[in-house]
């Protein structure tokens, strides 16, 4: 049985992710800073490893003879405010979990074939209409100086000739976690609607089709470097927040529109798999079973084939 080992394997991906790869039929090591707690989630479905999220030390023979190691680790950006220790947290978190990684792949004999490290479009920056693919220079600002590092953190395993991509992953959306949630708050509340003008471009992409493009990346041994993991179609801010209403309960368990509680019938909504569906282009996801690289391109995503 090939082993894969995930790195923020308790987060809204990473957890995810390892049901994805044990139904797959790969063994599973998850990482996590609670043994108790990943014991509790996975249960025999992948083998909890206890870690500090800085060393290597409790977890390198898992890496001897490991198939890969896929490097989510770090800490969300999206809980708390950004102080200067948040924003430096947000940074040092990846660059320590980066460097166990590469310390581990040089520790080992038999090393990983492939390490995948996370990244996202923000490394792009702000960059209104212009065209960008992954040949794009980086852009300004925090978050695209942290990926910048955080992209960089692992690169030391190529100096091992082991395979390594990284994945530049849009606002990964799912109706029951991560980002969709948040942006559901204020409208439950009735005060949802556009940020400013909303025209702001939102690349996306749906936890399924993130986790069916890292499988796809995994066993493609032939593909290497920079991937940017979205949907087919970017949405304007104004559109989201327009298909955001629709899933905002006036009622529990409701649809937003006042109707008793169910399956709604003419809401944009999920098929079987939970896969967002919202009006106005964003018409699924874009892996699914078919992964497609793919580029931005003004605000949009064109893809193309790379089987």
């Amino acid at each position: 049985m090939k082993r894969v080992i995930v790195t923020g394997a308790t987060g809204f991906i990473g957890k995810a992710l390892c049901f994805r790869l044990a139904e797959e039929g790969y063994e599973v090591v998850a990482l996590t800073r609670s043994l108790e707690k990943g014991k509790k989630l996975f249960g025999n479905k992948a083998t909890a490893a206890k870690w500090d999220g800085q060393s290597a030390e409790t977890w390198l023979d898992f890496v001897d003879g490991a198939l890969a190691i896929v490097n989510l680790a770090g800490e969300n950006i999206g809980s708390g405010r950004w102080t200067p220790q948040k924003k430096q947290s947000i940074l040092q978190s990846r660059l320590d979990a980066g460097q166990a990684v590469v310390e581990a792949v040089k520790s080992v004999e038999k090393k990983p074939e492939v390490v995948i490290q996370a990244s996202a479009i923000g490394c792009y920056g702000s960059r209104a209409d212009e065209l960008i693919d992954e040949n794009s220079s980086p852009g300004e600002g925090f978050l695209a100086s942290v990926v910048k590092e955080w992209e960089l953190s692992t690169q030391g395993v190529e100096s091992q000739d082991v395979r390594r991509v990284v994945i530049r992953s849009g606002v990964v959306l799912d109706l029951e976690g991560g980002a969709f949630l948040r942006l559901l708050k204020p409208f439950r509340l009735f005060a949802g609607g556009p940020l400013g003008s909303g025209r702001q471009w939102f690349s996306w992409i749906h936890l399924a089709d993130e986790l069916e493009a890292i499988l796809f990346l995994l066993k493609r041994h032939d593909l290497q470097a920079v991937f940017n993991l979205t949907a087919p179609e970017s949405l304007m801010q104004a559109v989201l927040a327009s298909g955001s209403g629709f899933y905002a309960p006036l009622i529990p368990g409701g649809n937003g529109r006042g109707d008793a509680p169910g399956e709604p019938e003419s809401c944009p909504q999920a098929s079987s798999r939970g896969r967002l569906q919202l009006p106005l282009s964003a018409n699924g996801a874009s892996a699914s079973r078919n992964p497609r690289k793919q580029v931005v391109k003004r605000g949009r995503i064109s893809t193309f084939d790379i089987s």
